[in-house]
């Protein structure tokens, strides 16, 4: 410190403190106190010989009185002139007239606070005779039904709408078509099937009708059926859900072309199935007999002795009698007068029953007539655990005498491979194909992304049409809400991953939004509505305020109406004025000041008041018109609510003021956002010198947030360059007032987005042309859990230091102490805690986030804005969560 020479006297009072004054609280510019003044002047007496016999200094002496007198004086004189001179600086000053014309100095006016926004989701009457469109004009009123200590407050819609019953409650596809793939172990079938336990079912597509030999088909027979009525309710139809013996194979034997499915409801055997062995067949009938002596006549021993050429009876028992002859395949002489003719089926064996069929064979009969087996059908053939499918292509009715059978029977000529495989001992018939139809499958995948498939189709809606969309959270079932933009709209078939599946003609609406689905939600739970229209905090009034008067300078006149509504917009301070003001048939224009206008210009300026009153000052006649005069010629449209009651919870806004036919609700899905209170001393403080820094223009990062804090409803911002490989950005992590994240689609969100593009300037960090994005975030909120035993002091009384604790732990820790991506430590926990009166020592249990185990870290980070995907994510917010926070007493 400095002192001056010149106050000496007075004990040297200081003439500039060290600390610049932007950065005080109180500018120390006080000379003395009365007890300073004071003994100065009686110190002073001895020195002055004219006063020199006076040597009392009893209080009561009249000399001495007249000094305190003094003394008081000069007390009072110095404290005014610390204030005046306190006064004159933005931080030390105490008057709300001393902040505001500091601020005006600067072009600066303390914000007069700005309304809530919400959006709002209309519901229109579907019962027969409605009207087809329900149109809310502009200003309709919608009133809350208000909570405990709360009362009603009223939103006028921002713009007009058009709502229609065909909007409301879209659903996205809770079920659809979805092909048969490798592994599956069950279909999904429409009912009825019939099907029963043991029945076959074939896959098959349209690569088997072109190529007969294609791979791609699947048989398998039924383990059991399980029918499934239908949900109305969620939009389900009816479903068979048939459960295979074995899973579908692999994937390159799984139609992809038209796959279709059949039941075969008939099983047959072939002819022969049934016939004898060979070898138990009679001996004239597998060898022959002796012409024209019967074979039964010679000897059995005779006959394989003279067939064998000497091989002795034990052998010819052990190689059996069929076995040898076997090669039989000429007239056997065994003398030259007698000859053996062959039996029926002596050449048989290798062709008998149980033998393949030739590669050349493209038949099959049956074991007896079946009428149903027509052409065109489907066959299995099935011999153990193979299998193979073929398409029949005649079915006729024959006489057939074999095996030692003879019968009518079916012949059935097929088209596919090689029957190689099968016999007519070994094989089964799975016939008589009957098409089933597919049928869908419940959706169990969350919607997220951006885009959603609805139930149907969907006319008339538009590009840039906002949605709410409506459901619970797939991981935690919680209920969610969001309000997105369309940015395509398309068409696609109905069916979902397979839409050769469904039935022709069906197709459905496909929404792509310009913002993902977060957090993903459940599809039997989604609900869209496009009816859909931002409202806003406040009531319109119309009155007329006063009467003009073209004598009077600077007329004003003050609005009877309180407080005047400020909506979010996207200008360089985040509102604007609902004031309209009518002169007879002319409208009048507001402007910040009258620099620079002129006699004709319909201009006025207004100020706020302490309780809210707004005046409204017209011109002199020279920078600026006055009004005409008239009775009560001054008209003003306005409305009026704004600030923090406004901040609705979801749902309570469901009042409608007015009711045109057709309408049968209306609704917020999300809480009312963007509101601010009308700024106080200690904001103003603040934000008056970010607009000197930023000066309407964001070249800096510091630019970027500073640009952001003053922007109304905005309560937390912080710009962060983040860099991911090539890619570049700077993030600008946001929070509003009251602690929320604005998203995409809020008003508060997008105006500032907008208003940011409208001033970004060619800087290092966010230039238009040459610099980097700046993309818009909300913060991420994270909360950590503490456990502390306090120490107490042998006096304190234990529940007022526990309360003080805890309180001082939420003022550090809460959200309007803490910035973005600051971590938390023990330390600074500890701190804390001993601050408190009363508390000697803590010992803590429990340290962490919420989202990490139970533990006592040293530190807990919190991240900052980051590359997330295609976008980007805002940096954390680590606060502590109250319900977490466990303090006890510990000796």
């Amino acid at each position: 410190m400095t002192t001056d020479p010149e106050c000496a006297c007075f004990g040297g009072a200081d003439t500039q403190p060290d600390t610049p004054a932007a950065n005080l609280a109180m500018i120390p510019w006080r000379l003395a106190t009365h007890a300073g003044f004071n003994g100065a002047m009686l110190d002073r007496l001895h020195k002055a010989p004219a006063l020199a016999r006076l040597t009392t200094r009893d209080p009561a002496d009249p000399a001495i009185a007249l000094l305190d007198g003094w003394a008081t004086a000069l007390d009072i004189l110095a404290f005014y002139n610390e204030r005046i001179g306190n006064e004159g600086f933005l931080h030390p000053a105490t008057e709300r007239r001393s902040v505001l014309e500091l601020a005006r100095l600067i072009g600066y006016a303390p914000a007069p606070g700005v309304s809530a926004s919400a959006w709002l989701a209309v519901t229109c009457d579907t019962i027969p005779g409605s009207p087809e469109i329900v149109s809310l004009p502009a200003g309709s009123g919608i009133m809350s039904i208000p909570g405990p200590d709360e009362k009603p407050q009223i939103f006028e819609t921002d713009a007009a709408m058009d709502a229609r019953p065909d909007w409301q409650d879209l659903r996205a596809e809770s079920v659809r078509y979805v092909a048969p793939k490798a592994g599956d172990d069950r279909l999904m079938l429409q009912p009825p099937t019939q099907l029963r336990t043991g029945d076959m079912v074939l896959i098959v597509g349209s690569e088997r009708d072109t190529a007969t030999t294609s791979p791609r088909w699947q048989a398998r027979r039924v383990a059991g059926v399980t029918d499934v009525p239908p949900d109305t309710a969620d939009q389900i139809p009816a479903r068979s859900e048939v459960v295979l013996e074995a899973p579908l194979g692999t994937a390159a034997a799984i139609p992809q072309l038209a796959p279709r499915v059949f039941a075969l409801r008939q099983r047959a055997s072939l002819f022969g199935h049934n016939a004898p062995a060979w070898e138990s067949l009679p001996l004239a009938l597998r060898v022959g007999e002796f012409l024209p002596i019967a074979a039964a006549a010679l000897e059995a021993k005779a006959i394989k002795r003279a067939i064998v050429g000497g091989i002795g009876d034990t052998a010819v028992s052990a190689i059996g009698y069929g076995g040898i002859l076997d090669d039989i395949s000429e007239i056997i002489e065994f003398d030259t007068t007698r000859k053996l003719a062959p039996g029926l089926y002596a050449r048989r064996r290798s062709s008998w029953a149980d033998a393949p069929f030739p590669a050349t064979r493209d038949y099959v009969d049956l074991d007896q007539v079946y009428e149903r087996f027509v052409a065109g059908s489907w066959v299995v053939l099935r011999a153990g655990t193979t299998m193979e499918t073929y398409k029949v292509t005649e079915a006729s009715e024959i006489s057939v005498s074999d095996f030692g059978m003879s019968g009518k029977v079916t012949r059935l000529k097929l088209s596919g491979p090689a029957m190689t495989a099968f016999s007519p001992r070994s094989t089964t018939v799975h016939g008589v194909s009957e098409l089933l139809g597919w049928a869908m499958t419940p959706v169990t995948e969350a919607v997220s992304g951006k885009s959603v498939t609805l139930s149907r189709r969907v006319a008339g809606l538009s590009v840039g049409q906002r949605v709410a969309l409506t459901g619970s959270e797939a991981a935690s079932g919680a209920a969610a809400a969001r309000i997105l933009t369309i940015a395509q709209i398309g068409t696609v078939a109905a069916g979902g991953d397979a839409p050769q599946l469904a039935p022709p003609a069906r197709d459905a609406t496909r929404l792509t939004f310009t913002a993902e689905i977060d957090p993903p939600l459940t599809p039997r739970s989604l609900r869209i509505n496009a009816n859909v229209v931002a409202a806003s905090h406040g009531e319109t009034r119309e009155d007329a305020i006063g009467n003009g008067d073209a004598t009077l300078a600077f007329q004003a006149v003050a609005l009877p109406g309180k407080p005047l509504t400020w909506v979010s917009a996207p200008t360089p301070l985040g509102r604007a004025s609902t004031l309209e003001l009518r002169i007879g048939p002319a409208r009048w224009r507001e402007v910040a000041d009258f620099v620079s206008k002129g006699p004709r210009d319909r201009v006025f300026t207004t100020r706020t008041a302490d309780d809210g009153t707004v005046t409204i000052q017209f011109g002199d006649g020279v920078t600026g018109a006055r009004p005409p005069s008239g009775k009560g010629n001054l008209i003003a449209r306005y409305r009026i609510g704004t600030g923090l009651v406004g901040m609705l919870r979801a749902g309570q806004l469901s009042q409608p003021l007015q009711r045109p036919a057709g309408l049968s609700g209306v609704v917020n899905p999300l809480p009312a956002s963007g509101a601010e209170d009308p700024e106080t001393l200690a904001t103003a403080r603040a934000n008056a010198p970010s607009t000197v820094r930023t000066m309407a223009r964001i070249v800096s990062l510091a630019d970027a947030a500073d640009y952001a804090r003053t922007f109304a409803g905005i309560g937390k911002a912080d710009a962060t360059l983040v860099r991911d490989r090539t890619l570049r950005a700077v993030v600008l992590t946001i929070a509003d007032t009251r602690g929320g994240a604005p998203l995409p689609g809020d008003a508060l969100f997008d105006n500032l987005e907008q208003s940011i593009a409208a001033v970004r300037s060619g800087g290092d960090y966010a230039g238009q042309r040459h610099g980097l994005p700046i993309a818009l975030a909300p913060y991420r909120s994270r909360r950590f859990v503490l456990h502390a035993g306090l120490v107490l002091a042998a006096d304190a009384v234990a529940a007022v230091v526990m309360a003080a604790a805890r309180e001082a732990l939420l003022a550090v820790f809460g959200f309007a102490a803490r910035a973005f991506a600051h971590p938390a430590s023990l330390a600074e926990v500890s701190a804390v805690l001993h601050a408190v009166d009363g508390v000697t020592a803590a010992r803590f249990t429990r340290f962490h986030r919420q989202d990490q185990s139970a533990s006592v870290a040293p530190v807990l980070p919190a991240a900052t804005a980051a590359r997330l995907g295609n976008g980007w994510q805002g940096a954390e917010l680590l606060t502590i969560d109250p319900a977490a926070l466990q303090l006890t007493q510990v000796q």
